[in-house]
């Protein structure tokens, strides 16, 4: 439930900040073997957004 709350308040935020990258990664005390992955195309989207400021 919670999750889903920040996921509404996020979308609205980035909607407002000119689609900011974010990540919403769930820690649920297991292995996540596609995090890495996840995570390294988040800063890919991360880089690119600098670059076009």
């Amino acid at each position: 439930m919670p999750g889903t709350v920040v996921n509404a308040v996020l979308k609205k935020v980035r909607e407002e900040s000119g689609n900011i990258p974010y990540l919403n990664m769930v820690y649920e005390g297991l292995e996540d073997t596609n995090s890495k992955t996840r995570m390294e195309a988040f800063v890919h989207q991360a880089r690119e957004y600098k670059d076009r400021q």
